[in-house]
């Protein structure tokens, strides 16, 4: 059997801003929408950026991660029929 080597740090870390580091590469989040936040707040802070960056040709990805029946739909495409061509104009 090999000799045990020492335990590694973790791959992913969490500094003390909030932001998640993999390696070399740092994502962040807007913590301020986690908890209590109104809709415009939350699309201000997560979805104008990401749609910015799609309108210039990055590809972007929104996530909505949640129990079911908690509004993540709702959240993502509006109430019924709000998600059509003509609103998209």
């Amino acid at each position: 059997r090999p000799p045990r080597r020492a335990l590694s740090t973790s791959a992913v870390e969490i500094n003390e801003r909030g932001d998640i580091l993999a390696g070399h590469v740092r994502f962040a989040y807007a913590a301020q929408v986690v908890c209590g936040s109104d809709q415009a707040v939350a699309y201000d802070a997560i979805a104008l950026p990401l749609l910015s960056s799609l309108k210039q040709g990055f590809s972007s990805t929104l996530l909505a991660y949640g129990q079911t029946g908690s509004g993540k739909t709702h959240t993502m495409f509006g109430p019924a029929g709000a998600l059509t061509e003509a609103s998209l104009n």
